[in-house]
């Protein structure tokens, strides 16, 4: 494998996550809990920092 095409798929690789990000992080904090979405700092890392919750589902769409 060239040079050239392993500098394509690192190329593709950033470009990937950098359109799939905005994605991840709306998924991520609808399972949040709304101290969890606004604390100091920020916790972007699933499932390390927070434990994921159905409760803003539940205010959306009620029980």
């Amino acid at each position: 494998m060239g040079w050239k095409k392993i500098l394509g798929l690192i190329g593709l690789a950033i470009y990937g996550v950098w359109t799939l990000g905005p994605y991840y992080l709306t998924i991520i904090t609808s399972f949040k809990k709304l101290t969890d979405v606004f604390s100091i700092p920020p916790k972007i890392i699933p499932y390390f920092d927070f434990t994921p919750t159905l409760e803003a589902y539940e205010r959306v769409f009620g029980t």
